[in-house]
């Protein structure tokens, strides 16, 4: 049956609600609408700087394909020039804070042509390049320093960005010598054995060129190293494109590591490069000569051994680095015989002081000792277990070894650590 009553009071605040609620849609936009009735055309995203109130910002826009350069191959000591060029966007004048090169070989500079002008004006690092200028990086770069392929970067720091934007240099030069190898590696041998190497020198111009070995690095040959240097047919001034260096390590040298560092100056001058000049003026500003060395091309090489004892220890410290209270730390140590024979089933791992001193940390100090299957070598860990609590200082005491060969009967590490 129809009801016919009046409304209530409720009644009458609901449907004054809902007709404030119909109004308010009524009045706002709809979802995707423009406001200002001027829509974007398609395709053309909007400026994200309208969004952050920021119409002043400058850019800097680089083509990533333009951003790197590679040479072909260039002799030694060629000069190089190349522009890199970009452009200033944005709404604001873009400056150019810091230019910062990776190598003293490289001699930037910069210039820009703003919008409507002809010519290029040079640019002085901290001043304003309005928006839309054209910019050119031209990038001199002397190789008398440098072999092969060489990596020059150099970069920008800038008011666009937090981070710098980067122009790289591929330099490909053929050095004026080809070294080969570039160095010798003997490796490790026994006192009892000998080695020799070889290295081959080629003039990459195929000049003939005389070398001489330089006086002022020259340092005396290690014990049982010789060697000869000479030009494979040379002619009659005694001048060869192609040099050979021997390098004999006779037995009885002296254990342990050692090198030696040739240096040969060849007849052939340095071409009067800008860095050659800078070296030249530095030279002079400290009173120091500049002696053929400097200013002749030469090959530096070399060489690097190990020669092993009968027993050898690896490594050659027991390094507990940096410790806290209640700490447990373990280092593991090797001693190998490298002369078959020795017997090394009885030898004896133990903790010592050091210069008359007691050990510290003795109660918390272990040695393990165990042979490793199939070498002639022992396994030894130093364990140090439970650091105690308001000790702090140096660790200094050594792991020795009586190994029971009488030609060295005793062999020590030093143990080293400090607790914190």
């Amino acid at each position: 049956m129809l009801r016919t009553d009046s409304p209530g009071p409720a009644t009458h605040l609901l449907l004054a609600l809902s007709a404030a609620v119909l109004a308010l849609l009524a009045a706002a936009p709809a979802i995707g609408a423009d406001p200002s009735g001027a829509l974007a055309e398609a395709g053309e995203p909007a400026d994200p700087r309208s969004c952050s109130g920021d119409d002043t910002k400058p850019s800097l826009i680089v083509d990533p394909s333009k951003a790197t350069f590679e040479t072909l191959i260039l002799q030694q000591g060629a000069q190089i020039q190349h522009r890199f060029e970009f452009k200033s966007g944005g709404g604001g004048p873009l400056v150019i804070e810091r230019v910062i090169p990776n190598c003293g070989c490289l001699d930037p500079s910069l210039s820009f042509r703003a919008a409507g002008a002809k010519e290029y004006q040079a640019y002085t690092v901290g001043e304003p390049i309005p928006a839309g200028a054209d910019i050119a990086l031209d990038m001199g770069v002397d190789t008398l320093l440098k072999q092969d392929r060489s990596k020059l970067t150099l970069q920008l720091i800038t008011n666009a960005s937090e981070l710098p934007t980067t122009f790289v240099l591929i330099a490909n030069v053929e050095p004026r010598f080809r070294v080969t190898p570039a160095g010798l590696v003997f490796g490790d041998f026994r006192s009892d054995e000998e080695r020799s190497g070889e290295i081959d020198i080629v003039s990459t111009s195929g000049k003939p060129v005389r070398f001489v070995r330089d006086e002022a690095t020259r340092l005396p040959l290690p014990p049982g190293m010789t060697f000869q240097f000479e030009p494979v047919q040379p002619d009659p001034d005694g001048r060869s494109n192609h040099w050979k260096l021997r390098v004999q390590l006779a037995a009885g040298m002296k254990e342990g590591p050692g090198g030696y560092r040739f240096l040969f100056v060849s007849d052939e001058p340095m071409p009067e490069t800008p860095t050659l000049a800078k070296r030249r003026a530095a030279a002079k500003a400290r009173g120091r000569s500049f002696g053929p060395s400097s200013a002749n091309f030469a090959v530096n090489i070399l060489t690097n051994y190990r020669v092993l004892g009968d027993l050898e220890i690896t490594p050659g410290v027991v390094s507990f680095g940096q410790m806290r209270a209640g700490q447990t730390l373990q280092r593991r140590v090797k001693l190998v015989a490298t002369k078959p024979g020795i017997d090394l089933s009885k030898a004896r791992a133990y903790i010592r002081g050091t210069l008359g001193l007691e050990v510290p940390l003795a109660d918390c100090m272990s040695v393990k000792t165990r042979p490793i299957e199939g070498e002639d070598a022992l396994e030894v860990t130093v364990t140090i277990n439970g650091v105690p609590a308001g000790f702090k200082g140096t660790i200094r005491c050594e792991l020795a070894f009586d190994t029971g060969y009488e030609k060295k009967p005793l062999v020590r590490v030093p143990i080293t650590g400090v607790v914190l």
